[in-house]
């Protein structure tokens, strides 16, 4: 909605503008040609429409200060026509404004004679009427601008409404279907393990692990719909980031190097910022969980922190992404898998950095995806 406002008030901008150009373009080109008019019915018959006009004749063929003043003296001031002539001394032949008085200067025949005319009209009156008509305009321009964002806003909210509403309910859904399923999973979940005291199968041990992946994806729901709901109490304090990610990394390391893959950490010391610190804690486990998860065979896992200004700027990179450059914001999407069954066979659910951008929002951080297809991905979090 604020983009569509500010659309409208460029439009509204631009409509006002050359509206003003057209108005005042329209008035000063009236009394030019009242100008012009007068000129040809002086040279003419020596007629003059009104005494308002200033008429200059010079003798030489440029405009100076050897001049006869041939109408309306009594209505323009000697200073004033002395401030005119010295204006339109710049002119051989056109026309220009001085505050509101228009002069026109031309060559021409008077009376059989070649001389320079200078004719002077006070536009006073003109202007007045170009004020007031751009004042129309504007107000004219203004109630179409609010006439168009009452219609505009009212179709946006009706346009939106199934969609909001539907969103809603998918929300409420995964909120009511987390909640459902958690006893039920805790449940088959607690009979396997009595089960395996009595019997110890291949059936058994998949249960189990179908059960875990299960209480997961269970878990993750219920994160996310807190996230929905509004519902995460966020305990704004100081604390080190430096520490918590010195203290994160720390139990990966065995289990990289099991799996042959490499950790490369550079961390900044004394990085510390104000905000959430389970919030960070949680989306800190998330990023290098899936590094690992989906980094390729003797991955290089590199973990960066820096201080920029008066922020933090923690930096998860790994070899390995099947993830396209056009799809990398998609890995923030709820369910997104670039290939499914790879996600299956380590054992995500698909939540994981959704639940990172939920937290990143709540805090008001920045957090990004990078991925370059087939070589690597990038994951930024900006405190």
């Amino acid at each position: 909605m604020a983009v569509m406002m500010a659309v409208f008030f460029v439009l509204f901008a631009i409509f006002f503008v050359i509206a003003s150009n057209v108005i005042s373009t329209s008035h000063n080109r009236a009394v030019i040609m009242a100008l012009i008019a007068e000129n040809n019915s002086f040279r003419d018959s020596g007629t003059v429409y009104s005494e308002k006009t200033l008429i200059l004749s010079f003798e030489s063929d440029q405009v100076d200060g050897t001049y006869s003043v041939l109408n309306g003296g009594e209505y323009f001031s000697e200073e004033t026509i002395a401030e005119l002539v010295n204006r339109a001394a710049s002119f051989t032949e056109g026309s220009g404004t001085f505050g509101d008085i228009f002069f026109l200067v031309t060559n021409g025949s008077l009376k059989d004679e070649q001389r320079l005319l200078l004719l002077a009209l006070d536009g006073s009156s003109e202007m007045q009427a170009k004020q007031e008509d751009t004042l129309a305009v504007f107000i004219f321009a203004l109630l179409l601008y609010a006439i168009i964002v009452v219609i505009v806003f009212g179709l946006s909210v009706t346009i939106f409404r199934p969609l909001k509403e539907n969103l809603y309910r998918q929300k409420r859904f995964v909120s009511d279907a987390s909640h459902e399923m958690r006893t039920p999973v805790a449940i088959i979940s607690a009979n396997a393990d009595v089960l395996k005291n009595f019997i110890n199968n291949t059936y058994l041990d998949s249960i189990k692990t179908q059960t875990e992946r299960l209480e997961k994806l269970v878990s993750d729901m219920l994160a996310l719909a807190k996230t929905d709901e509004e519902r995460i109490a966020l305990v704004k304090e100081n604390f080190s980031v430096t520490d918590e990610v010195l203290e994160a990394v720390l139990p990966y390391e065995a289990l990289l190097f099991e799996k042959g893959k490499t950790l490369i950490t550079d961390i900044e010391p004394d990085v510390s910022v104000t905000g959430d610190r389970q919030s960070f804690k949680t989306i800190l486990n998330v990023l290098v969980d899936n590094a690992i998860k989906h980094s390729d065979k003797n991955a290089t896992i590199k973990i960066s922190l820096k201080k920029e200004g008066a922020k933090a700027v923690l930096t998860v990179f790994n070899t390995g992404s099947l993830v396209r450059e056009e799809d990398s914001s998609r890995v923030f999407e709820r369910f997104y898998r670039a290939d499914a069954s790879r996600s299956r066979d380590s054992g995500g659910s698909g939540l994981g950095l959704a639940i990172a951008k939920s937290l990143a929002d709540a805090n008001k951080w920045k957090i990004q995806a990078r991925s370059v297809f087939g070589v690597s991905m990038t994951l930024t979090l900006t405190l």
